[in-house]
């Protein structure tokens, strides 16, 4: 900021017409409506911000070189955009979509736990949530992709306890448009439910038509 002005510069080549960009930012309207205290609507609020800003946002860009390397990419920058990809996923739903879960009122840190525990963890939401008494069937099947993505990061990523080899599934470009396109949306769903619990009581979540949606921000949920 020299001479006390601000510097104007551009962040990324993404907009408001992605429907990941328009996800989190509908999350955050959500959020605004609810009865919490305004310290924590903020805190849930920036911590939304961080899965977009900080996991969601980088993880498209890498997808992105996936879909379109450049001219001169080699073997190496393409195994590195995958590898990113991934971790900023599993960044998203593990560490930032659990905190903001937590902030609103909710435990999901059973999500990446052994199967065992998991089942445990599915059994126990409910009962220590009972006004969403589905919704530990609805994490089985996040479980699918959660399970997929912390096999990477664990078994390889992080730990490396087996070879890239025994990964190559990963490194197409389809499978990971498909975990992509799951990471966010899930986050998504999961976080907009946990945020209607605290609407008042005659606010209801609803997901808006596709046909209603505005193209340059096509939020998938709003109010009723």
């Amino acid at each position: 900021m020299p001479d006390g002005k601000f510097v104007v510069q551009k962040y990324a080549s993404v907009g408001t017409k992605e429907p990941f960009t328009a996800a989190f930012l509908g999350l955050t309207d959500l959020v605004n409506a609810t009865l919490l205290e305004p310290t924590k609507r903020i805190e849930i609020k920036n911590i939304i911000m961080e899965i977009y800003m900080d996991c969601v946002l980088p993880a498209f860009l890498s997808l992105r070189k996936i879909h379109k390397p450049d001219a001169d990419a080699g073997i190496a920058d393409n195994f590195k955009n995958y590898d990113d990809l991934y971790r900023y996923l599993v960044r998203a739903l593990k560490d930032r979509t659990q905190a903001a879960a937590k902030a609103i009122g909710y435990d999901i840190g059973f999500l990446f736990q052994q199967d065992k525990a998991f089942e445990k963890g599915c059994q126990e939401f409910v009962q220590k949530y009972p006004e969403l008494p589905t919704f530990g069937d609805w994490l089985k099947n996040v479980r699918v992709s959660t399970e997929k993505l912390a096999a990477i990061r664990n078994n390889f990523l992080e730990h490396q306890n087996h070879p890239r080899t025994e990964f190559m599934d990963y490194y197409k470009p389809d499978v990971a448009q498909v975990l992509f396109d799951s990471a966010w949306q899930e986050a998504e769903a999961m976080l907009a439910v946990f945020i209607s619990k605290r609407f008042p009581p005659f606010v209801k979540l609803r997901i808006i038509p596709e046909q209603e949606r505005d193209p340059n921000l096509p939020k998938k949920f709003g109010f009723s």
